[in-house]
């Protein structure tokens, strides 16, 4: 942790500190910030806009926080706890935690009810963390953009590769499911230094209005002519920080798609495109307001009733990340899209029982909000021939 890195952006988002704790690893968010592991005791560490950080810790474990800067103070009881935050949090104006109103952002809101309710009992501010998570949690390194774009070559080839498959099988007269595709992927991806995380989807026909398949070995359908295809990809090199890459692709195992696919793709592609201009424009933008830029298109073209899901999420080392998210409806995300972030855009329609169209593409913000766009962005479905 670079505390003076911390002090300067608490000073800059007007909060009076920052108030971390962890039990067992309840609150990932303080483990990452501060590189900590989980321990078995309760902690506290109060990092003030100005001055020296306050670390309470058990006697049990006295050392939890050493590595850290700061005053520390050994509390055995719950009440000299209380006593040392109750002496610390009052005079301090705005405390950030990682709480969320209302619930809102689940990816902050780790923090139970119950502690943020004692604390302010004790005179605390409390406000949420998530632009200081955003900060410290979702913003990407050079060397994270580079490790994208090793990641972004490697998922685009891989659907090539699960394309090229079923093509072949085709013209061969062979059976292939989804699972024999989605196992050909994971394979080309790790001897590459990738991983993904249960699975890859590759989905045909009505499986394809499932938002997160994930095809087994058995059971997994056969793929064969006439049908949709759906490629949702996603992996990151298999070490360190390195980040995702996470693309949706789709296909027709035909030469001419039906035109309730053609319709379908056509207004999605038409939102895709929409979120990109907008954040290729540079200026602030949240995510709640590129989720209903899309969504917006979507139900002007008739397909309101078909959307199931926010139109994109933050993406890093963990493909939903915890930056800003497009998201305006499901768990609505004010957040500005903060420069060095990156994030997925993904609109979709489905129709249960029948067939679902995505396109996705992710889009970083570099350190002058110049949006780099990895991924494709077919106009129209890919065909057969």
């Amino acid at each position: 942790m670079n505390l003076s890195a911390v002090q300067t952006q608490l000073q800059e988002q007007g909060l009076g500190a920052w108030l971390l704790t962890d039990f067992r690893g309840n609150n990932p968010v303080a483990l990452r910030v501060l590189g900590l592991k989980p321990g078995a005791r309760r902690w506290w560490y109060l990092i003030p806009a100005v001055g020296e950080p306050l670390k309470i810790v058990s006697p049990v474990e006295p050392w939890v926080l050493d590595k850290l800067p700061g005053r520390k103070v050994a509390c055995p009881e719950r009440v000299l706890v209380e006593a040392q935050l109750r002496a610390a949090l009052p005079g301090l104006g705005r405390v950030a935690i990682e709480y969320s109103p209302s619930g809102l952002n689940p990816y902050v809101g780790t923090v139970d009810a119950g502690t943020i309710e004692w604390l302010r009992s004790l005179g605390a501010e409390l406000v949420s963390s998530q632009d200081l998570v955003q900060y410290f949690e979702a913003r990407w390194t050079p060397e994270q953009w580079q490790s994208h774009l090793v990641a972004s070559q490697a998922v685009n080839e891989a659907i090539e590769l699960g394309w090229m498959m079923i093509r072949e099988a085709l013209a061969a007269g062979q059976t292939l499911t989804e699972w024999d595709v989605s196992s050909a992927i994971v394979d080309y991806l790790a001897e590459r230094g990738l991983r993904g995380l249960d699975g890859q989807n590759v989905s045909v026909g009505p499986n394809t209005a499932d938002c997160h398949y994930l095809p087994q070995p058995e059971g997994s359908a056969v793929i064969g002519p006439e049908q949709l295809v759906l490629f949702d990809i996603y992996a990151r090199l298999d070490r360190g920080d390195c980040v995702f890459a996470d693309y949706t692709r789709m296909f027709y195992t035909g030469s001419q798609p039906p035109e309730r696919f053609v319709a379908a793709y056509a207004a999605v592609a038409a939102a895709r495109d929409a979120v990109i201009a907008r954040a290729e424009k540079g200026a602030p933008v949240c995510g709640a307001e590129l989720d209903q830029i899309a969504r917006r298109i979507l139900i002007d073209a008739g397909y309101g009733a078909r959307l199931k899901h926010r139109t994109g999420h933050s993406l890093g080392i963990n493909v939903h990340g915890n930056g800003a998210h497009l998201d305006g409806v499901e768990m609505p995300d004010d957040r500005s899209m903060m420069a060095e972030t990156a994030f997925t855009v993904e609109p979709g329609v489905y129709f249960d029982g029948d067939f679902g169209v995505r396109s996705e593409v992710d889009v970083y913000l570099d350190a002058q909000r110049r949006a780099h766009v990895t991924g494709l962005r077919p106009p129209t479905i890919n065909c057969l021939r």
